[in-house]
């Protein structure tokens, strides 16, 4: 089997996201760049994904798409190519979003949408969002995190929390500071580290919350997990985010919303870290800051369940998620 990966974008040397260039390597994969650089509203995407439809060798069996900006480029292939297979993986919050798209919008996303023969959803959350009417076979590959986090240690006698990500409204970066002021009440040494860039960084920082901290996009991590206890997301929209497992393998204990894709993950460590809304979150702190043997079990719970979501069991069902739709369809 031939197969092409269609990539959004390269940072820090990888063709995409590091899970899925690691997917896509799995199969042999061609890699495709379909990043759209001038980025041109109405314009130029539909532009590029033409264009990338046609580098598309011809002898292609199977085109893997990474995400939401790929979504017209395998369509367009695929209706010159009706008898070969074009698969989707949707990690990507676009999907949130499908379901008040202005109707025209939506359409056109539907048909296209439609042309896809296989969706891989990276956590139920995801495989939720995909509408029921597309024809398309669905099968959950659950994404990993880098295996170095696990030789870093979380500081469990730290009031620190850390959030990893673009500050963006998705993510709910906003809704972590306001949940942070009560908690602060309660706990005043507390701190919280927001590391990450995005659209509400200014607006957020310019607010000077005492004690919260925006280092910006950091490399290592690993540096401001070990100052803390708690990691935070209380995302409106967050696919599958690795940071929360790049956390749990260090140990620290995650306390994430239900919009937070990998919560299924965390319900495992107990129940009570995935929050309705900001209203439980100091709740749940409090239990866990004044109780140190119980953040003491839950911290080696997360790490013994952040193993169990590795590079090999994500690669292994990635590997059989393709397999099993080739010989059957």
């Amino acid at each position: 089997m031939k197969s092409v990966f269609l990539y959004n974008s390269e940072h820090r040397g990888y063709k995409g996201h590091p899970v899925h260039e690691e997917w896509a390597k799995s199969i042999n994969a061609i890699f495709i760049n379909d990043r759209d650089k001038l980025q041109i509203p109405n314009i130029s995407r539909p532009i590029k994904s033409f264009f990338t439809a046609k580098k598309i060798p011809k002898d292609v069996d199977l085109v893997l798409c990474e995400g939401g900006s790929q979504i017209f480029s395998g369509a367009i292939w695929k209706v010159k190519n009706k008898d070969k297979k074009l698969a989707l993986i949707v990690s990507d919050p676009k999907w949130f979003y499908l379901k008040t798209m202005n109707p025209k919008l939506k359409n056109i996303y539907m048909n296209a949408l439609s042309k896809y023969d296989l969706f891989i959803p990276t956590s139920p959350l995801m495989y939720s969002l995909i509408p029921k009417e597309l024809p398309g076979k669905k099968s959950i590959v659950f994404p990993f995190a880098d295996p170095r986090f696990f030789k870093y240690k979380a500081d469990l006698n730290s009031k620190g929390i850390v959030f990893t990500g673009r500050i963006g409204l998705e993510k709910g970066t906003d809704i972590l500071l306001e949940a942070f002021l009560k908690i602060r009440q309660d706990f005043p040494e507390s701190r919280v580290y927001v590391l990450g860039f995005g659209k509400l960084k200014d607006k957020l920082e310019n607010k000077r919350i005492k004690n919260v901290i925006f280092p910006g996009w950091i490399d290592n991590p690993e540096k401001y997990l070990e100052k803390s206890s708690i990691y935070m997301s209380l995302a409106r929209i967050d696919p599958a985010g690795v940071a929360v497992l790049e956390a749990m393998s260090s140990g620290l204990v995650p306390i994430v919303s239900k919009g937070v894709g990998n919560s299924y993950i965390v319900k495992k460590i107990n129940k009570n870290l995935v929050v309705n809304d900001k209203s439980e979150v100091s709740k749940i702190i409090k239990r866990l800051w004044t109780n140190k043997k119980f953040l003491k079990i839950l911290s080696s719970r997360s790490i013994k369940i952040a193993k169990e979501y590795n590079k090999e069991k994500s690669i292994a069902l990635f590997k059989k998620t393709i397999k099993d739709f080739i010989e059957n369809n």
